[in-house]
């Protein structure tokens, strides 16, 4: 069973899914899903070995396509779903997914050191799996958080158990909630100083914008990036939220977008982005000063 124990070099971070996922490999080798060997596994284990098989059963529905929401080219991975209950080949979460965020992560171009911070650093908020480490195997699948709750009540199933989760993490680490909102009510964030919820927003000269969902996506990917690269880059403790803020502040300077706070009344920081492009991270900074 793996216990999650997040890196003391910053906070937890909370990352959705992709829609896109890496194939298996020619030879998978002996990597099998095993809900039990994956973070969080007493807390959330019961309620993934429960949507396996239910989505291994809808998945063999002749409707299968309409109750699961499926495009015509979507539905190819209805046999991978059909399969999950006979333990698939897994890939860890962050080499599975791809996607313009996970492109922009670029996890295959990371040192070693970056890369295993964010093994210990990185949740992805599966709809099947629930919460599940950077480092986790995830299986070939399709599953969005935006199924009818008429055919899986994904919010009643992961709420309860995922809220706890993070309950747990928030006393020990920050907990940066980069999830998307259909993925975020899966668990919300608990209230208080042990947590952040950030948002993409477009600088402008009449304020913040909305930028496309494409550019949200590569502006967390790159700044994810950026965050590995300089909590490597200096292995303090970064524990409190003060130093975790300037951290993610130093981050975001790193691909050119700014860390604002929220502003009266809100509860959101935004990664504001200039109306240029931002910059990609591609080598570790000078060290925290």
């Amino acid at each position: 069973m793996t216990a999650f124990a997040p890196d003391p070099t910053g906070p937890v971070l909370l990352l959705p899914p992709s829609e896109t996922k890496r194939p298996d490999p020619a030879d998978p080798g002996d990597a099998r899903l095993a809900p039990d060997t994956l973070a969080f596994a007493d807390t959330l284990g019961e309620t993934r070995r429960r949507l396996i098989v239910e989505v291994a059963a809808l998945s063999a529905r002749p409707d299968a396509r309409a109750l699961l929401r499926l495009t015509a080219r979507q539905a190819a991975d209805l046999p991978a779903n059909r399969a999950l209950g006979d333990r698939p080949p897994v890939l860890p979460a962050l080499m599975r997914y791809t996607g313009v965020l996970y492109d922009a992560l670029d996890r295959a171009s990371l040192p070693g050191p970056a890369v295993r911070w964010l093994e210990r650093s990185v949740l992805v908020q599966t709809a099947l799996l629930g919460l599940v480490a950077g480092g986790d195997g995830v299986p070939a699948h399709r599953l969005s958080a935006g199924v009818p709750a008429r055919v899986l009540d994904l919010v009643r199933l992961w709420r309860p158990g995922q809220t706890a989760v993070l309950a747990g993490l928030a006393e020990r680490s920050v907990v940066v909630d980069l999830r998307s909102k259909a993925y975020a009510r899966l668990g919300p964030l608990p209230a208080g100083a042990g947590s952040l919820r950030l948002v993409v927003r477009e600088l402008t000269p009449i304020g913040l914008g909305r930028p496309s969902g494409h550019a949200d996506k590569a502006v967390k990917g790159r700044f994810v990036r950026a965050l590995a690269l300089r909590a490597t880059a200096d292995q303090s403790t970064v524990r409190d939220r003060d130093a975790v803020l300037a951290l993610l502040d130093a981050s975001a300077r790193d691909v050119g977008v700014r860390l604002l706070a929220p502003a009266a009344g809100a509860v959101e920081w935004t990664l504001g982005v200039p109306e240029q492009p931002v910059t990609a991270a591609g080598s570790a900074p000078r060290s925290r000063g």
